[in-house]
């Protein structure tokens, strides 16, 4: 347990906490690992990080609402304490809510294709919930019950297993350290990084966009639950479970039901859309992608072999060869479902933005 890793030394010293730390690189890693699995699908890289920013932030809001929401009198007393987020105190289903409902609001806004898209999202769901449960750890929060093995961890006063364990009078304020307890925080990092694998192993064997996402909905909530019965810092709440059980019970319905719905589709892919609307194999896409080292499109590298020159998409384009130019940009508008505009003849240059075709300028 380590609340705060180091102080900066600037003026009385900055507080560096472990749990503030965990949440940041959380977010980097997610939000890498899905600019990675858009890429290597055929999505829009720079819309997934855009989408990831503001579902990191709703989720981070949504999950501190459920936190001070439960536990508002017990461990948190004052509107001061509702914005303390980095010291700990947020639940990872109420992140799961503001998230989805984040992600739903975005996608009104500025529409993406949902389940591709849901299928990128997922492994960087897993990857946060395995670097996330480090800050736990760091932090004394979501500990288990006492513990014989020697897995047990102790942890040092006044943390909250110490304040559990000297409240219930299994040890006395004098206690250098609580008794020995599960550590479900490595519990749930261990089980993040293996649905991680888990995911990204499945994520080419799927039939159809949103299996991935299915997959994480039906596992994940099994494994919750089950870690669930080892905590000891959430009291039952209905029908004998806690309330993170509960709501893995219910995500685990709706993962089963969104598997059903799945099923009834025709199977198809989104990545294999965009490689047919290139012009190439099914798997090129993701090949092509998984070979670049930059910050390349998947869906408008292979164009730079059409066209022979830069991808489009980065500016304006020499008109060297307006057919094969004109050939390349309406596979690209197929491929992101924008209108194919009617395009004059001619040569002369043409500006490439990011969703949207301006007119062919004669020289």
């Amino acid at each position: 347990m380590r609340p705060i890793l180091f102080t900066i030394p600037l003026g009385d010293g900055i507080p560096v906490f472990g749990f503030g730390l965990a949440l940041f690189l959380a977010f980097l890693g997610s939000t890498r690992t899905a600019a990675r699995c858009a890429r290597r699908h055929g999505l829009d890289e720079e819309s997934v990080l855009d989408l990831a920013l503001w579902v990191f932030v709703g989720g981070l809001i949504g999950a501190r609402i459920f936190y001070v929401t439960q536990y508002w009198g017990t461990r948190v007393h004052s509107l001061a304490d509702v914005f303390r987020f980095w010291e700990g105190g947020i639940v990872l289903y109420g992140s799961i809510i503001g998230g989805t409902i984040t992600y739903f609001t975005y996608q009104y806004f500025r529409p993406f294709p949902v389940r591709p898209t849901l299928d990128a999202v997922a492994p960087a769901l897993a990857i946060g919930v395995g670097i996330g449960r480090l800050g736990c750890f760091l932090n004394g929060c979501c500990f288990g019950d006492t513990c014989a093995l020697p897995v047990g961890v102790a942890f040092p006063a006044p943390s909250a297993p110490w304040v559990a364990h000297v409240e219930a009078g299994l040890i006395g304020e004098g206690a250098a350290y609580s008794l020995p307890v599960h550590p479900t925080q490595l519990y749930a990092v261990i089980d993040g990084f293996v649905l991680l694998a888990l995911l990204l192993a499945y994520y080419p064997l799927r039939r159809r966009d949103g299996e991935v996402m299915a997959l994480l909905m039906v596992t994940y909530p099994v494994t919750r639950f089950l870690v669930e019965y080892l905590r000891n810092d959430e009291k039952a709440m209905f029908l004998g479970m806690t309330v993170s059980q509960n709501i893995s019970l219910f995500l685990l319905v709706a993962g089963i039901a969104f598997w059903r719905y799945l099923a009834g589709l025709p199977e198809g892919r989104y990545a294999d859309g965009v490689a047919e609307a290139l012009g190439e194999p099914a798997a090129a896409v993701g090949a092509s992608a998984g070979g670049q080292s930059g910050d390349g499109n998947p869906v408008e590298e292979p164009l730079k072999d059409v066209v022979g020159r830069e991808p489009l998409g980065v500016g304006l384009v020499a008109d060297e060869d307006p057919v094969a130019e004109d050939v390349a940009c309406q596979r690209l508008d197929v491929v992101r479902g924008h209108e194919v505009p009617a395009v004059e003849q001619g040569v002369g240059t043409r500006r490439v933005g990011q969703g949207e075709r301006g007119p062919r300028a004669r020289p």
